[in-house]
């Protein structure tokens, strides 16, 4: 994953000069890029739950009312952020805790995704209207759907290798402080 300093004109950084892509090699934009991170995703410490080291992309590979399984192997009973190689506990716990801050983090990594997939629980009722003008605008198309198919949709488009996001709740709402431990304070 890559910081994203600005908006990339041609090759040059606003803030930073880079031959291409940012790399997080140094110390210096891995923090920049936590605390961004976790200013997004509304937590203390960005809480990168699987990054993938090979070329492997990330697989949700199930879910059940309590949370998902990510490449066969971990299970994380909470909402979650899922980008192309990368998998983040995400605090959102019903569709009424999806906002503009909360979903902040696909307008700042890079490359950008060019659809984020929105899950919203076993039975969705809600459009977020508000929302897909805001990303129509930042160029980013959204797509809102329940959990279930979701986690399909975003393992399709990530085999085909697109750059795709998603924001997934769990199907039944977990517990908020002092009930869950993946839940974080402030």
């Amino acid at each position: 994953m890559l910081l994203r300093a600005a908006r990339v004109t041609g090759r040059r950084c606003t803030g930073y000069t880079c031959t291409g892509h940012l790399s997080l090699s140094s110390s210096i934009l891995r923090r920049q890029f936590s605390d961004q991170v976790s200013s997004v995703l509304g937590i203390k410490e960005a809480s990168n739950v699987v990054a993938s080291t090979d070329s492997a992309r990330l697989q949700i590979t199930g879910c059940d009312p309590g949370g998902f399984e990510i490449m066969g192997d971990l299970y994380i009973p909470s909402s979650i952020v899922a980008l192309n190689y990368n998998a983040f506990l995400w605090r959102p716990q019903t569709i009424e805790d999806i906002t503009f801050d909360s979903l902040g983090v696909f307008t700042i990594v890079h490359p950008r995704p060019e659809i984020v997939i929105i899950g919203l629980g076993a039975n969705p009722s809600t459009r977020l209207d508000e929302l897909f003008l805001y990303f129509r605008d930042e160029g980013i198309a959204l797509e809102q759907m329940d959990t279930t198919n979701a986690v399909h949709t975003f393992n399709v488009l990530n085999d085909e290798e697109r750059a795709v996001g998603a924001a997934i709740l769990t199907m039944e709402p977990r517990g908020r402080e002092g009930q869950d431990p993946y839940y974080f304070l402030k």
